[in-house]
């Protein structure tokens, strides 16, 4: 299986906003495969790293996948408490301790992120594990 990590960061009530606007809509299917479910991860000693998966994407075995909640992190302020972002002003360690929490709930190595800057463009890159 490839290691991909596909991530939104959403807060609470955005997230169930979504799951509700989901559940209303005509194309669900009946057994909810296209509706993400909440897992609630503890990759360590009181630690929850809530993320939402999609099984349809997990399913196919080419990726795994998790959307982050924003919470279960250690970012504090107007970042708590799982930003993953090194260009807003958050601590650096805070935001890589985010990082390594995240690859433990998905169970994945840290080691292997490939970090890159979002750019609205055309533009694709493709990461591989060279990359790593």
């Amino acid at each position: 299986m490839r290691e991909c990590i596909f991530m939104a960061a959403f807060s609470q009530d955005k997230i169930r906003r979504i799951v509700s606007d989901m559940e209303h809509k005509s194309w669900k299917r009946k057994n909810n495969t296209g509706v993400p479910e909440e897992v609630i991860h503890h990759p360590g000693a009181g630690v929850e790293v809530p993320l939402l998966h999609f099984p349809l994407l997990e399913k196919t075995g080419i990726v795994k996948e998790g959307f982050t909640t924003r919470l279960g992190g250690v970012s504090e302020g107007i970042f708590s408490t799982m930003n993953l972002s090194f260009t807003r002003g958050d601590e650096e360690e805070a935001v890589r301790e985010n990082y390594r929490r995240l690859a433990s709930a998905l169970d994945v190595d840290y080691d292997k992120f490939v970090f890159t800057d979002q750019t609205h463009t055309t533009n694709v890159r493709k990461v591989t594990a060279e990359d790593a």
